[in-house]
């Protein structure tokens, strides 16, 4: 009953607690860099069948405008976004932000010809409560109700036994 219990846990958090896949799509499309085009638009990507990962949004664009993060950090919050911090590494810029259970990050890299190239992924923000404790939650009430369902099993037996 525990691992049934612990299987129905991870399940919750599959299900129920981290977004879907459509809410995903949906933060995407909330995501407008003005100035930025892109071919494809956001997509799915990652997610494998007969593993236990997660889909996460991705697209590219670009802009012929030079990199500008204050500029992309200050969009992502007029979307609803909290920016939690920008980063250099080289001549790329990251512009990290979230919104409730979805997290963005927004790389941006100097183009050869002065503009801007834009790699953005969507992916799910740490969530409460987190796989760990659904599963353990799980085990322990399927644990509890194995426990339950075994005495009620051994009273209603020795109740057969004591009437006959």
């Amino acid at each position: 009953m525990a691992g049934i219990g612990a299987v129905l846990g991870a399940a919750f958090h599959w299900f129920v607690v981290e977004p879907s896949d459509g809410e995903l799509l949906d933060a995407a499309q909330r995501i407008e860099l003005t100035g930025y085009t892109s071919s494809t638009g956001p997509g799915l990507g990652g997610s494998f069948a007969p593993t236990l990962t997660r889909a996460s949004v991705h697209w590219d664009a670009t802009s012929e405008a030079p990199l500008d993060a204050g500029r992309v950090a200050d969009e992502l919050a007029a979307a609803g976004w909290t920016v939690t911090g920008t980063e250099e590494v080289n001549a790329t810029v990251t512009v990290r932000a979230v919104d409730g259970r979805t997290a963005t990050s927004v790389h941006l890299a100097p183009d050869r010809d002065g503009g801007t190239r834009a790699s953005i992924g969507v992916s799910r923000h740490s969530v409460a409560p987190s796989l760990g404790v659904c599963v353990l939650v799980g085990a322990l009430v399927g644990a509890v109700g194995g426990v339950l369902l075994g005495w009620s099993g051994l009273r209603r037996r020795d109740v057969v036994e004591t009437t006959s």
